[in-house]
């Protein structure tokens, strides 16, 4: 008996509560325990692929009170245009981190002030930044701040809710959403620049390993790029440092996912070259095509002249060469005589 008492009595203090704290849905927030709500936290969505390192970028966002139309309610409660100032944090994104990314950034209500309660409306903007590779969110958000009084005496209101919808639509959506090139995107995705040695010639060595140095510079604010070749692991080159590998006959390495306005070189060093003719090289920093791009190193070794048959005779032609200039010189003599 005393169970059942003591549960019937625990299900009516929670109708109570139920009933007193009004229930937020996906995309909004309230304060703890129907207290005052001093900030509420949204998300930045950077998209890109695996293996695609983020660009160094910061991304802000702008809040202004929005016009309520005669009439406009949201949860058939009256909407009233925003007054007062919010701020909103600035994303700053990580240029360490590839793939998918999900930053957050906080909407600041501690400034804001009320002469009565109800829900009062603001409009939260992305600011459009200058990396081309970037598709930045171009939607607005509508951000509905609920009000109500501190307390009995009614003198005072509090920030206790918000909700924020994509503009124009009742959809929740507390995520802006951005795409760094995308591969899906056929017109603009990003690219793969594919470095391949071959050696020609009577006397070239197909097993030498010949050392190249590759430069990547980024003109999309990327500091890492991944660098693949076929049976190893990844590895990883910095934006504007040379990289250092080797290849021989017929292997391949390739730096994925360059953006057109990245640059590139691709030098051979000079030992590897010694005793080979190389052609291919890019020596000048060079755009990314809006293609994906081979660049083949070739070099060639042909046929040694087999100079120690010649340096063994070299003794005796020089003598008969001597013995027909003194020849010729007596020659001469006789002729004036």
């Amino acid at each position: 008996m005393k169970t059942k008492r003591l549960a019937a009595v625990f299900m009516a203090v929670v109708m109570v509560i139920a009933m007193a704290v009004p229930a937020f849905a996906d995309g909004e927030t309230a304060g703890s325990s129907g207290s005052e709500l001093s900030s509420m936290t949204f998300s930045k969505v950077v998209d890109a692929d695996a293996n695609t390192f983020q660009p160094s970028e910061t991304i802000a966002f702008t809040v202004t009170g929005a016009t309520a139309s005669s009439g406009e309610t949201y949860n058939d409660e009256p909407v009233y245009s925003g007054t007062g100032s919010i701020t909103a944090g600035s994303v700053t994104t990580d240029p360490a981190a590839r793939g998918k990314q999900t930053y957050s950034s906080t909407l600041d209500f501690s400034s804001l002030s009320f002469d009565k309660p109800g829900i009062y409306k603001y409009t939260v903007t992305e600011t459009p930044g200058t990396n081309k590779d970037m598709t930045y969110d171009s939607t607005a958000r509508t951000l509905y701040v609920y009000v109500e009084w501190k307390d009995t005496s009614m003198t005072e209101t509090r920030v206790y809710g918000a909700a924020m919808t994509k503009q124009g639509s009742t959809e929740k959506s507390s995520n802006f959403d951005n795409e760094y090139k995308k591969s899906n995107k056929t017109d603009d995705e990003f690219k793969d620049l594919t470095i391949k040695k071959t050696v020609s010639g009577a006397q070239a060595d197909k097993e030498k390993l010949f050392k190249f140095n590759v430069t990547i510079t980024s003109g999309s604010g990327r500091t890492t790029y991944v660098v693949h070749k076929p049976g190893g692991a990844d590895q990883f080159l910095t934006s504007g440092t040379p990289y250092e590998f080797e290849l021989k006959h017929n292997e391949t390495i390739t730096i994925e996912n360059l953006s057109t306005n990245d640059t590139y070189t691709v030098v051979e060093t000079t030992d590897s070259k010694k005793g080979y003719t190389a052609t291919g090289e890019v020596t000048t920093a060079t755009n990314m095509p809006a293609v994906d791009t081979t660049v083949t190193v070739k070099n060639e070794k042909k046929e040694v002249t087999p100079t120690g048959i010649f340096m063994s005779y070299a003794p005796y032609i020089a003598m008969i060469a001597a013995a027909a200039a003194l020849a010729l010189v007596f020659r001469r003599r006789r002729e004036e005589i």
